[in-house]
């Protein structure tokens, strides 16, 4: 499985670059062509036995494009690179060879490649014959393969399961299974409490919540450090002490982290889930920074729309308005133009997550009557990224990279985006299905989070484990018809307003002890060996004991640590004079040595 940590990272960066600032309505430029996306796949052999296979691969190109756009694009991005062939004739352009499967006759046998568009031989030559959004091109090879569509692109429906009843119970027990892991690996069963400077861990606290996990102490302890933190920020002074960080934490600090938008949005995601409101935690309004034009422009490109709109909309928060604060338009029209650019990025890294996460809080913007939301722009948006989902499954089902046969990162976000989107990913509707050949992102899930053995993927947990709980927590919800993951109208558990939670000062943080000097209480001389008797010095956790024939302690030096307040050294030198120092220790922290003490061994 590969370091989806690494390359989350580099991602992210790209996306930064990727992707155009401001709050403007982003329309494309009048000369600017729409933006399609087409799948390519090649299968053949020859009669000596030699084989070719592409896979399916998107590429994205102009509206308007041509097939043998699209057969270069896939070709070069494929193993046979500069090893193809395409030569131009009165009649147009024509694919002679892939590797050594060339075009030739035996007697009255042809062999070449053969053209295909979704699953019919195409009626013009690849350079004249136009693609549209959403067609299949399958290049064949012609010995001894008749069919009009590569196999990568064949789902056997008949093989489809009975529905989410299949799954259900396996379902539920994977979710509970994952939620408890991550409770006992990321928060140690409770011991620890995450706040504001850990806005990552309040988005598990949410995973957790949405999921039904109970821990009704761990969810009070958890609000109310964020109500002290949020609480303190909103006072004169304006910050709070981390001692985990062993730092002041402030609106400021938060707004020069470069991600105060996404902060804020899993602290609001957060407290939500928890059964509280949002805009006013302590005195303190989430969804005013979530607003916030400044805040917005402080933070990172990378996610910062989707996941103030995944915040807001999680329980219908009311905006602030005017000139400073932005709206829901603004952001549901940036994100829904971001989505070519988040497409061509997934297709540029082999990884669907860009473009699927664009998405995911633009399902109820389709048909809500929101002023100023370009309706038809987010439907376009929201169909071009959904089918790229469906046509990308591999026919096992799963969604694998340059990597692994399945990314399992790749598959939780579209069971959230599923989810969202209230698609059930166990049954086809409305002649869309994410089943393939009968596998369904439950079956791929369940690789991962083994319920019958009682197991979780350990690769899994090395990485944001929390991605594919919410990813079960949204398939179940569409599953079962109920609510869905956002927007939060009911909650499992609400947090108490009881609790309490004393935020450390920099003046009572944990220092270490200071330790006195050492003393030592008997020196003896045995045979070829010394005793040495030390007392006891407060807070000390060990003692740090020193033997040399240098009074000065500069050579031949035997060093020994001991916790206890006797200490013998043997195989010492006889008829020799041996100087000796303590020094008491606790951690990093030392006391004075000891006078130095001497005794002539035996």
């Amino acid at each position: 499985m590969r370091n989806k940590r690494a390359i989350s990272i580099a991602l992210s960066a790209v996306m930064v670059f990727t992707t155009a600032f401001g709050m403007t309505s982003v329309k494309a430029n009048a000369e600017e062509k729409e933006k399609i996306v087409v799948y390519v796949a090649a299968e053949g052999k020859n009669a000596s036995g030699s084989a070719v296979e592409v896979g399916k691969t998107a590429v994205q190109l102009d509206e308007g494009s041509v097939a043998e756009d699209a057969i270069k694009v896939a070709l070069d991005k494929s193993a046979y690179k500069d090893n193809y062939k395409i030569s131009t004739s009165e009649w147009g352009d024509s694919l002679d060879s892939i590797a050594d499967l060339d075009t030739f006759n035996v007697g009255n046998d042809w062999y070449y490649w053969s053209f295909c568009v979704n699953g019919q031989y195409a009626n013009l030559g690849i350079s004249s014959q136009k693609v549209n959004d959403n067609d299949k091109i399958s290049l064949i090879y012609s010995y001894d393969n008749y069919n009009t569509s590569a196999a990568c692109f064949n789902d056997d429906a008949s093989k489809n399961p009975a529905g989410y009843s299949v799954y259900s119970e396996k379902a539920e027990k994977a979710q509970d299974l994952l939620a408890q892991k991550i409770y006992d690996t990321t928060f140690k069963s409770g011991k620890y409490v995450p706040g504001i400077e850990d806005s990552s861990g309040l988005y598990t606290v949410f995973s957790l919540a949405r999921a039904g996990f109970k821990a009704d102490k761990f969810y009070d302890a958890v609000y109310a450090k964020v109500k002290a933190q949020l609480g303190a920020i909103k006072t004169s002074t304006g910050k709070f002490y981390d001692d985990t960080n062993k730092k002041y934490v402030s609106q400021e600090s938060i707004l020069k982290d470069g991600a105060a938008s996404q902060t804020y949005a899993k602290i609001a995601l957060c407290v939500t889930a928890l059964g509280k409101d949002a805009s006013d935690v302590n005195g303190f309004n989430l969804i005013e920074k979530l607003a916030d034009k400044s805040v917005y422009e402080a933070s990172s490109i990378y996610s910062r729309e989707t996941m103030i709109l995944m915040a807001i909309d999680s329980k219908n928060y009311e905006l602030k308005t005017g000139d400073n604060y932005l709206t829901r338009a603004e952001l549901v029209n940036k994100t829904a133009a971001d989505v070519d650019s988040q497409i061509k990025t997934s297709l540029e890294w082999n990884s669907l997550d860009s473009a699927v996460m664009q998405i995911q809080p633009l399902y109820a913007y389709e048909t809500k009557g929101e002023a100023g939301v370009d309706k038809e722009a987010v439907k376009k948006a929201c169909d071009k990224v959904l089918n790229l989902i469906y046509n990308m499954q591999g026919a096992d089902g799963k969604y694998g990279d340059s990597y692994s046969e399945s990314n399992v990162w790749t598959t939780a976000q579209i069971m959230i985006t599923a989810g969202l989107f209230n698609i059930d990913v166990a049954a086809e509707e409305n002649a869309t299905d994410l089943i393939k050949n009968g596998v369904t992102l439950y079956d791929d899930a369940f690789g991962f989070v083994d319920a019958d053995n009682n197991t979780v993927d350990e690769g899994l947990m090395s990485f944001q484990p929390e991605q594919l709980l919410r990813g079960l927590n949204a398939a179940i919800r569409a599953s079962e018809k109920s609510e869905l993951m956002l927007q939060v109208e009911t909650v499992a558990y609400t947090a108490s307003d009881d609790a309490k939670y004393t935020l450390p000062t920099e003046e009572n943080k944990t220092t270490e002890t200071k330790l006195a000097k050492a003393k030592i209480t008997k020196l003896t001389a045995g045979k070829k060996q010394l005793t040495i008797k030390i007392a006891k010095v407060k807070n000390a956790k060990s003692y740090k004991v020193q033997v040399s024939t240098d009074k000065k302690f500069k050579k031949n030096v035997t060093t020994k640590t001991t916790k206890s307040t006797s200490l013998t050294i043997k195989k010492l030198k006889s008829n020799k004079k041996y100087y000796v120092r303590v020094q008491a220790v606790s951690g990093k922290t030392t006391g004075a040595y000891s006078t130095v003490k001497n005794v002539k061994v035996k």
